[in-house]
């Protein structure tokens, strides 16, 4: 089934680059499910966390998101898990530690954000769209195998320059100013550097939509080298209130080489 779009309009205020608080946000990288053994229980719990966390998103703030709440409360659990297992996704949260032992997803520490990195794209789907998902392009490909080189589904080698996507990030309000959106951008370049070294990449390019209105998230991006190649009008999905009306996005993407 097609879901609505995952634009990605990460909410960051004008103070956040020069924010220094006393506490910085910890990055923390999810589970894979299925790869990384995690127990029935804990799974349920992860999933719980994750479903929750999202759709407090989409109600919170809706005209972040080009999908919607009224969608998305709708998806059966399978939909929640899925993206937790697919292995073409690395889903990263900003906790905010409440002390001095080390967060982890199962502790009791508040998620402050999120962000997800999906790739590397198969070579037929590295053209996205605001209005599409982007879970819809990755391949059937392990993100995080632990070989040097990677081929596609179908057999045949990485291409020298890898791309990625960036989907669904958010800092929730009472985090804004905080350092959480920086964190998890940075966090998601390195994810993206890494894995393209280990596949033997020459090059990568991630990508990541934003809407024309959001100044802010735009100049964030920018800050780590993201520049607009594309711009479109989109229909965002409709919420419980009917439909919502077109909007403008640029697509920006930053490009690395790393041999």
């Amino acid at each position: 089934m097609q879901h609505g779009g995952e634009l990605t309009n990460l909410i960051v205020t004008n103070t956040e680059a020069r924010a220094r608080p006393d506490k910085m946000p910890t990055i923390i990288q999810l589970p894979q499910l299925d790869r990384d053994s995690v127990p029935g229980e804990e799974q349920e719990a992860l999933i719980d966390r994750y479903q929750r966390f999202r759709l407090d998103a989409l109600k919170n703030d809706p005209e972040v998101f080009a999908s919607s709440y009224a969608e998305e409360n709708n998806q059966p659990r399978d939909y929640w898990r899925k993206r937790l297992a697919n292995p073409s996704a690395v889903n990263l949260v900003a906790v905010m530690p409440s002390g001095d032992i080390a967060a982890t997803w199962k502790s009791g520490d508040k998620w402050c954000g999120m962000i997800v990195l999906l790739g590397p794209m198969a070579e037929h789907a590295k053209e996205t769209h605001a209005s599409q998902s982007p879970w819809s392009k990755v391949p059937s490909v392990a993100f995080n195998q632990s070989s040097n080189q990677t081929t596609t589904a179908q057999g045949a080698p990485a291409p020298q320059n890898l791309t990625y996507h960036i989907s669904g990030a958010y800092t929730a309000a009472q985090y804004r100013g905080q350092g959480c959106g920086k964190a998890l951008m940075r966090a998601s370049v390195e994810q993206a550097k890494t894995d393209c070294t280990r596949r033997g990449g020459q090059s990568f390019t991630i990508g990541v939509h934003v809407d024309t209105f959001n100044n802010a998230a735009r100049v964030l991006y920018k800050k780590f080298g993201f520049t607009v190649v594309s711009e479109e009008i989109y229909p965002p999905r409709p919420t419980e209130q009917g439909e919502r009306k077109d909007r403008r996005a640029y697509l920006m993407q930053r490009t690395e080489r790393v041999a």
